[in-house]
């Protein structure tokens, strides 16, 4: 149902394809045109393509004004495991205005989205600072987060570093190597036993062999995004201009767990992401041989550290700490997440979050 605003005379009104064009030209006024030609590329992904779009009650909007879009607020649909029941959701993806008209219909724009019925998991900004945050905790009159996104990182080269004080590429390579060897070492001794029993595959897409798996994980978890066959592969195999890697942990032939990677460029310089990381009971073993395989062939593939961004069991927290990750405190790598459920659990036990979920793997 469009809403009229008589003030601005704005129309607020459901997406529609045809709106593509004229709102990536909007993109690429606020963000410029290399990242507008990004977005362009995923568009389709994110807006048509996605499994669950057919049978979502939510769409994204559009700010309208003169029969002319001005604003666009995106989000893709999602199914919330919550407790032992399951709920329809949807992620904040893309939010803009164009700069001549920005104000009224960033409000409108929200409050329209904020009081669509249902369950809204919304990431909303990268701080407590985001003006998107604020507007959301004004608009929705609360405050409470969900879970963060807390930011986890390991080292995994010093050459390049080396590089740069020495200028000597032979020595700093051979220095890397040896740090890397004796930073390793402890790892290879706890992963001796485990690397004997578990099996790890690299799989192109997931199918009947894993569904099992995915069935208990969703299972186990309290609060956390579905993720089951049809998701995971548009996700994960159907995503333009991103190469992910899912490897399976097969234990006695039975699948354990999966983790999922990338490399992506930052700022010039390749860093390697654990995108997700789970297994069954938060094995120790499991979870251990999958991050090590996973960082293994992010170090080969030339990055320089590794990230991990995710609200996990304290369980798997304490296997990455063991691995050799670390919790930074940058504060713009912390991503708050509010909503609004029917279900008071939505705000109770620990979430699973990673960046499998939303639209916050960029670059």
């Amino acid at each position: 149902m469009p809403l009229n605003h008589e003030k601005s005379k704005l129309v607020i009104r459901p997406y529609k394809p045809e709106d593509k064009s004229k709102l990536l030209e909007i993109y690429e006024l606020n963000w410029g045109k290399i990242q507008a030609s990004k977005e362009g590329q995923v568009w389709d992904w994110k807006y048509h393509l996605h499994p669950y779009i057919k049978d979502s009650p939510f769409s994204p909007i559009v700010a309208e004004l003169d029969q002319q879009p001005i604003g666009f607020l995106g989000s893709f649909p999602i199914k919330l495991k919550i407790g032992k029941q399951l709920w329809d959701g949807h992620w904040v993806s893309d939010f803009m205005v164009h700069p001549k008209h920005r104000g009224i219909a960033g409000i409108v724009l929200s409050k329209t989205f904020i009081e669509t019925d249902g369950t809204i998991l919304g990431q909303v900004g990268d701080h407590d600072d985001a003006v998107s945050y604020q507007l959301w905790c004004k608009l929705a009159k609360q405050n409470i987060l969900v879970t963060r996104m807390p930011h986890l990182v390991k080292r995994l080269n010093i050459q390049g570093m080396l590089m740069d004080r020495t200028g000597l590429a032979g020595l700093s390579k051979l220095a890397d190597r040896f740090w890397w060897f004796f930073l390793d070492l402890p790892q290879k001794v706890l992963s001796y036993r485990t690397e004997k029993n578990v099996r790890i595959v690299t799989i192109q897409q997931f199918t009947e062999a894993e569904s099992g798996l995915l069935e208990t994980l969703m299972a186990e978890a309290d609060n956390i995004p579905l993720r089951d066959k049809a998701y995971l592969n548009w996700r994960y195999f159907q995503r333009p201009n991103t190469e992910y890697k899912v490897m399976v942990a097969y234990e006695g032939g039975v699948p354990k767990g999966f983790v999922v990677s990338r490399c992506a460029d930052v700022h010039g310089k390749l860093n390697g992401r654990i995108v997700d990381l789970m297994a069954i009971k938060a094995n120790p073993m499991v979870l251990r041989t999958l991050l090590r395989e996973a960082v293994h062939d992010l170090r080969a593939s030339g990055a320089r550290i590794v990230e991990m961004y995710g609200s996990h069991r304290e369980d798997v927290m304490r296997v990455l700490s063991r691995q050799g990750f670390r919790l930074t405190k940058t504060g713009a790598q912390w991503h708050p997440i509010l909503g609004k459920s029917p279900s008071p659990n939505f705000y109770e036990g620990p979430w699973h979050i990673s960046l499998s979920d939303g639209d916050c793997d960029r670059g």
